[in-house]
């Protein structure tokens, strides 16, 4: 892939949903989540559909999950009028709620 400096919103959105179905990817708590193998496998099959490369949708995926977690600890410790604003200004922020339950043991 060229290289860019942003994926499109399309891609982003597909890599979500294909990052989401993979939960061993970011829950700790599955047996393959340490598993390098089966880690590598799900990320070059979600590269192969997306049509980029692995270490792209790696970056891209981090990239959001980061974003999302800064957010989200901002949220946190913001009164409730200024947190709904601040979700609302990123489009991906719902779409990643479902990262909650594997990023709530670290913060």
């Amino acid at each position: 892939m060229p290289r860019q400096s942003k994926h499109s919103n399309e891609l982003l959105e597909d890599l979500i949903i294909h990052v989401r179905a993979h939960s061993v990817l970011d829950d700790a708590s599955e047996a393959g989540h340490r598993d390098r193998v089966l880690i590598s496998n799900i990320w070059n099959s979600i590269a192969k559909v997306l049509k980029i490369t692995d270490e792209d949708c790696k970056k891209a995926w981090k990239n959001l999950r980061d974003t999302f977690s800064k957010l989200r600890r901002e949220n946190m410790h913001s009164i409730s009028g200024q947190a709904a604003k601040k979700k609302s200004k990123w489009s991906f922020y719902q779409q990643l709620t479902f990262l909650e339950k594997y990023l709530q043991e670290k913060e």
